[in-house]
């Protein structure tokens, strides 16, 4: 089986992502500002699973796109990612390490998200 293979059939919980290594190297370059620190932060980085909101929707019978009840939900799918906009007009798109740094963000019970790698979240950052 190749790598791509085995990474299509990985099933992530979003509850269980949480990126230790990655939240540890954010301290250290914070607190140390070295470039060791830096050089580890960058390699846990690229190594990390986040978390993203979104407002997912499935096209249902009718034709009409409807906010999705659950993932398994199939059919026609549109992702809107949640952009965060600053008061200088400046837009980011959040990438969180784990759902309980989210929930510190936003408490709603049925928060829509988006599971990506480094490389996922870059697409979507550089995507029109």
């Amino acid at each position: 089986m190749s790598e791509k293979e085995q990474n299509e059939k990985k099933i992530i919980k979003v509850n269980e992502i949480e990126n230790p290594a990655l939240v540890y190297a954010m301290f250290e370059m914070k607190n140390k500002k070295s470039k060791e620190a830096e050089a580890k932060f960058i390699s846990e980085l690229r190594k990390a699973t986040f978390i993203t909101p979104a407002i997912i929707e499935v096209k249902g019978a009718d034709g009409e796109f409807k906010v999705a009840d659950s993932s398994t939900q199939q059919g026609e799918t549109r992702i809107q990612f949640m952009m965060l906009t600053t008061e200088s007009k400046d837009k980011f798109l959040p990438a969180f390490t784990s759902m309980e740094e989210v929930r510190k963000w936003r408490k709603e019970e049925k928060l829509q998200t988006v599971i990506c790698n480094f490389d996922q979240y870059i697409n979507i950052v550089t995507s029109d």
